[in-house]
């Protein structure tokens, strides 16, 4: 995975800060911003931690990029570069560390605006004023460009003196991105075609699905340019492609540094330059792409036993990765005109939310998409052709609460986290990762009666998980609310139809399992026992396996689940609230305990199941009210972790409240967190310390999907 680290070591830096200003309404100044965001293993962000607010005179370090979460115990940097130099005697960096080669000057960073598919800075580069965008498209109509593994950086460029100037621009990137293991030895490829120029580099003996330090070691890595007049192109050491550069506003492509050789040493860059002419304001943008690309993607054993080797759904269109890069590269007008349409929508239904909630969504949308891969099977008949009907998404557990979990394929807990950005972008994606999970529980390779936790432990290997576990209330509750919130937002009945026997097992082991709970059920989120929150997941899932059943016909499974969910919902209200009846307490018979966040109301709210009456709503959000009063950092999840706050959960309960200004504070408390630019933040972290704001594993995790709760009603029936 590469990412931008907070780490001290030397990692490559975006620039020095004069300024320091913010993202959307100049208020919003986040540890961390997107770059380059597409995968588990192209993740690349800007460290701004601790760089001041609207401030000048800062000697402040943007950091991009390095690798998260192992890289940062092993050291290591990932170079990537820009450079301009303008009228040939001044050259600053917009990309990049200002200290090789010596003599250049640093670029004033004046703002950032994010939106959910782009990063934009604007900068100050002597007489020219900088635009510089980071584009990693979403693409919720086209399955084919979603699985393209790259992203865009353009550089537009203005005079902010009223005169003409001689302009060249320039980017590189390092063969760090291809490796965790910096003394691999790497080769490369530089080629100019009829349309497009490039550099693919990739690792002299690939390992297939296997990582080192996060990094993938099986993939190749590509820095591109649309054919353009005036355009240079080289590989060679760091401080020779950028000294040229500096020296003329070209690369010298005689005698460019040939491969094999080492990743560290002696450094090859990979450089691609233009020159722009004298002008007074770039006519359209200077756009480069780089990605990142790896086929196969996912080794897969399917419900059959049969071992896969899914590509990534692409090479159902594209036969050769130089064919999707040339594509990507020439489809910029369009795939920019798309990002500014979805952004649009986007922010447009996140405002009558609240004012805040718009930065939140924009920060959660490549996140929520960059821990997961969306792959295609072969055709059955012919090995060379791909099947458009077995595509498959899967999940990486990135940045988790437990660290020792990192790497898990598709955690359920994380798919029901992360569950709102997917119903609200495409719910067909929803489908697509609960397949996998459907297919490996229903394979006699799992045994237990309720659903498992995952589909295997070290991603990108989807090769089984068979481990029994104590989480079946929680992961079988899980599965069965997406199961038919996927169903009821697609109009797809055809995973419950081919799943229904195991859906109806884990229906039935809610049913045993549920009220009383079991002392052996656990919850992946609370140290706590016997949670009111734990059985309410399960009634409400319950209910649910009521309603997969009706929608198939099943009529008197439909009634007896349904008659269990109302009994228990009865009962569960009359254990599960204070004397007072004011609030829900985390443990049932503990009037001591108090339960801040029943987040598994949501779901409630979000399949209309009307499990819970409605009163209950009102006097929870009365109770959250007096919660977000007495704690500005946000609200902890129950008695049992009172100093910590969990973001997807807060949205969850920002679904369901029934007092709109009760749901703008929840917001607004993860906004003033998100804000707060603090040491150990994390990438808006799913998990994080009330007091202190340091992440618990706050890595680019994917369940930060569950910022969309809110949005995702919209489908409801």
């Amino acid at each position: 995975m590469l990412i931008c680290s907070i780490a001290t070591f030397l990692l490559v830096f975006i620039q020095w800060f004069d300024t320091a200003r913010a993202q959307g309404d100049a208020s919003l100044w986040t540890s961390w911003v997107p770059l380059a965001v597409r995968s588990p293993y192209l993740s690349c962000w800007m460290d701004t931690t601790n760089v001041p607010f609207n401030s000048s005179n800062v000697d402040g370090i943007a950091r991009a990029p390095s690798v998260w979460p192992g890289f940062l115990q092993t050291g290591g940097i990932l170079g990537w570069a820009g450079l301009i130099r303008i009228d040939t005697n001044r050259t600053f960096m917009w990309l990049g560390t200002p200290g090789a080669p010596g003599g250049l000057n640093r670029s004033i960073l004046t703002n950032i605006q994010i939106t959910p598919t782009r990063t934009i800075m604007n900068m100050t580069a002597g007489p020219l004023d900088l635009t510089i965008t980071f584009l990693s498209p979403i693409e919720p109509a086209n399955p084919v460009l979603q699985s393209l593994p790259f992203s865009y950086v353009s550089l537009e460029a203005t005079s902010n003196d009223g005169q003409a100037h001689s302009v060249q621009v320039y980017s590189d990137i390092s063969g760090e991105w291809v490796s965790g293991n910096r003394t691999a030895i790497m080769n490369w490829v530089d080629q100019t075609t009829d349309t497009i120029v490039y550099h693919q580099v990739f690792p002299q003996n690939p390992q297939a699905f296997t990582e080192i330090s996060n990094q993938a070691e099986d993939a190749s890595i590509y820095i591109a340019q649309q054919i353009r007049p005036n355009q240079s192109s080289r590989t060679d050491t760091d401080a020779n492609c950028r000294g040229q550069f500096q020296t003329s506003g070209a690369v010298n492509v005689a005698s460019p540094e040939t491969g094999p050789a080492p990743i560290q040493q002696p450094f090859p860059v990979f450089a691609i330059a233009a020159d722009l002419g004298t002008i007074s304001a770039t006519t359209d943008p200077v756009v480069w792409g780089v990605g990142l690309t790896r086929d196969p993607a996912v080794a897969y054993i399917a419900g059959d036993g049969s071992e896969q080797q899914r590509s990534p759904y692409w090479r159902s269109q594209f036969d050769t990765p130089i064919d999707a890069v040339t594509f990507f590269i020439q489809d910029y007008p369009n795939a920019i005109e798309r990002a500014i349409a979805l952004d649009e929508k986007i922010l447009g239904d996140a405002a009558n939310v609240s004012a805040h909630y718009a930065d939140l969504v924009s920060l959660a949308a490549r996140q929520a998409l960059g821990g997961t891969e969306l792959t295609i099977g072969q055709s059955s008949a012919d090995s060379t052709q791909f099947n458009t009907s077995d595509v498959k998404m899967f999940m990486k557990n990135l940045g988790s609460q437990q660290p020792t979990s990192d790497g898990r394929v598709s955690p359920v807990e994380g798919l029901y986290s992360a569950f709102p950005f997917f119903l609200y972008v495409n719910a067909t994606w929803a489908g697509y990762l609960l397949e996998p999970v459907l297919e490996f529980a229903y394979s006699p390779r799992w045994t237990n009666p309720y659903a498992p936790r995952d589909i295997a432990l070290n991603y990108p290997n989807a090769t089984g998980d068979s481990n029994s576990h104590s989480e079946g209330v929680e992961q079988s509750g899980n599965m069965l609310i997406m199961s038919l919130a996927h169903a009821r937002a697609t109009g797809d009945g055809s995973l419950i139809n081919r799943f229904y026997p195991l859906l109806k097992t884990w229906g039935d082991y809610l049913v045993n399992n549920s009220l009383p709970l079991t002392t052996s059920q656990i919850s992946v989120d609370s140290t706590e026992t016997n949670l009111t929150n734990l059985a309410l997941k399960g009634i409400i899932g319950i209910k649910a396996m009521s309603e997969i059943s009706a929608a198939l016909n099943m009529t008197d499974d439909s009634q007896h689940f349904a008659n269990v969910s109302s009994i228990f919902a009865q009962q569960w209200q009359a254990q599960a609230l204070s004397t007072d009846h004011q609030h829900i307490l985390t443990s049932f018979g503990d009037p001591d305990s108090s339960s801040a966040l029943t987040y598994n109301l949501f779901a409630d709210r979000l399949l209309n199941t009307n499990v819970i009456q409605s009163g209950l709503y009102t006097s929870e959000s009365a109770f959250l009210k007096t919660e977000t009063s007495s704690s500005n950092g946000g609200v902890p999840v129950d008695t049992g972790l009172q100093g910590q706050a969990n973001t997807a959960w807060s949205m969850f309960a920002a679904g369901y409240v029934s007092d709109p200004s009760v749901r703008t504070t929840l917001v607004d408390q993860i906004w003033g967190h998100v804000s707060s630019n603090g040491t150990n933040n994390g990438i808006f972290p799913t998990a994080y310390n009330i007091t202190s704001g340091a992440g618990i594993n706050p890595g680019p995790s994917p369940f930060i999907g569950g910022v969309f709760a809110p949005l995702s009603l919209k489908w409801r029936p």
